[in-house]
């Protein structure tokens, strides 16, 4: 067994994903090539990206958050170092696995020594912890993304999981995400026995305190029953490439942006995980719906417009005729140039008496009003 507590223990030197001193891409440059990036950067710098500009990100330090995953790392290396005998003395304890004590005191370390937590105010809110709760409240990055549990309140289950993984694999350690409807988890997957000579895959539940260890068919019922679309769409159950996680994070992102009322980054934002996932349904489908709800709120838009327009022009109508009015009262114009009545007449130097026909009916000018008529028959 001392040879397999080797394996199990991180190098003396650090570790190549321990990139605390490597620039990051931009989101843009990220996403436009993202096999430029993968196993230059961790699945925890790719989730840190993604959560750049959000509401509860303000501060977001990616390097800081990168050096503390490593030193996160060191402390779980330490734990599993120095426990390392119990599973040698009894590993029945552990199923008789070596991954499931691995990833013992990854959740262990990590949860009562360092604070990773679920966020508690989440625990009491009914709507988010519902799996069939239509719109959840994701308005908060710090619920979504690792931050969250480095200088926030906590994280969900669409956190706690990337974090778990991006501990375990700077350990090498086969940890890959994996998708359930409305809940994350992670996998370690190793069935030609790479790391300890024993193959191994099983599913890991640690999103909350403790851990678990669940089959695939458990998440087929819970958080809730598939749906028939769920089930034919082949989505879940399934490990996560790196672009797939890439496509994750971009959709809860995502789905930040747009309980932000920020649809356009949403929209932005669900268009790269079409073209990252183009056979994903799931994405194409709310895609498309963020773009029909963005037309019809442009449609709307366009017709409290052209009401407004209209007021302003039945306004505009109602003070010409004021106007109009105030000069009739006076007993002058306005009168168009075609007007032959005396005022109009002298004012173009043209003598003329002052009951001629080419008078409009209701005439406004002086010597109608003293003539008392609008009649175009001579005095």
């Amino acid at each position: 067994m001392a040879d397999e507590r080797s394996h199990v223990a991180m190098p003396e030197h650090q570790s190549p994903n321990a990139v605390a001193a490597i620039s990051h891409p931009t989101l843009a440059e990220l996403v436009q090539s993202p096999d430029d990036f993968v196993g230059k950067h961790d699945v925890g710098t790719f989730n840190l990206i993604c959560a750049l500009g959000l509401p509860g990100a303000e501060d977001l330090d990616i390097v800081a958050h990168q050096q503390w995953l490593d030193d996160a790392a060191r402390q779980v290396d330490l734990q599993t170092r120095g426990h390392f005998d119990q599973f040698a003395r009894n590993p029945g304890t552990y199923n008789n696995s070596p991954g499931q004590f691995c990833c013992n005191y990854l959740l262990r370390t990590l949860q009562e020594l360092l604070g990773v937590r679920y966020n508690p105010a989440r625990v009491t809110d009914s709507d988010f912890q519902s799996p069939l709760c239509v719109n959840p409240d994701f308005r908060d990055s710090r619920d979504l993304f690792i931050h969250g549990m480095i200088n926030g309140p906590g994280g969900t289950c669409a956190s706690m999981p990337v974090m778990y993984v991006a501990v375990g694999r700077r350990f090498g350690w086969p940890l890959k995400l994996v998708e359930a409807p409305g809940h994350l988890f992670f996998r370690w997957e190793d069935p030609e026995g790479r790391i300890f000579n024993v193959p191994e895959v099983f599913n890991v539940e640690g999103a909350g305190s403790g851990i678990g260890f669940y089959p695939d068919d458990f998440y087929r019922t819970w958080p809730r029953e598939w749906s028939r679309k769920e089930t034919a769409g082949d989505w879940y159950l399934r490990s996560l490439s790196p672009v797939e996680e890439l496509a994750a994070f971009l959709a809860t992102r995502g789905a930040c942006l747009e309980d932000n009322g920020r649809a356009l980054e949403a929209i932005q934002a669900f268009d790269w995980v079409v073209k990252l996932m183009p056979d994903d349904l799931r994405y194409e489908s709310h895609l498309v719906k963020l773009l029909k709800r963005r037309y019809q709120d442009g449609i709307e838009a366009l017709e409290s417009e052209r009401h407004l327009l209209d007021m302003d022009r039945m306004l505009l109508d109602q003070q010409q005729c004021r106007v109009h009015g105030a000069f009739v009262h006076a007993g002058g114009p306005p009168h168009g140039d075609y007007c032959q009545c005396l005022n109009c007449l002298q004012a173009r130097d043209v003598v003329q008496r002052p009951h001629t026909p080419g008078h409009p009916a209701g005439c406004g000018c002086v010597h109608c009003q003293r003539a008392g008529s609008n009649s175009f028959s001579p005095r």
